[in-house]
């Protein structure tokens, strides 16, 4: 219960200095439009937040696309296992 009111008091705390910074006035009405305002805000920057990383992810939902299509095209076409470290097929080290 008390980390409950803590929460609650840095809520009201936040509302009120917000709304004391931008001049707002003491009314109800001046109040809910502060609230409404830092609301916006919050999903403002969230949808950029989120804008963000989905740019960043995209680069790498290419490459992965593309590693799928090259895996999908060559999968198959070797007839025989290959010695990696002298590079003839089939030889015995």
């Amino acid at each position: 219960m008390a980390i409950g009111k803590l929460i609650g008091l840095a809520a009201i705390g936040g509302l009120l200095y917000a709304h004391k910074r931008h001049g707002g006035q003491f009314t109800v009405e001046s109040f809910n439009k502060s609230a409404r305002d830092l609301m916006d805000g919050a999903k403002t920057r969230a949808r950029d937040l989120k804008a963000m990383a989905e740019r960043r992810l995209e680069p790498t939902e290419n490459r992965i696309d593309s590693a799928k299509d090259t895996g999908a095209s060559t999968s198959g076409t070797q007839s025989g296992s290959t010695d990696f470290r002298s590079g003839s097929p089939d030889k015995a080290f």
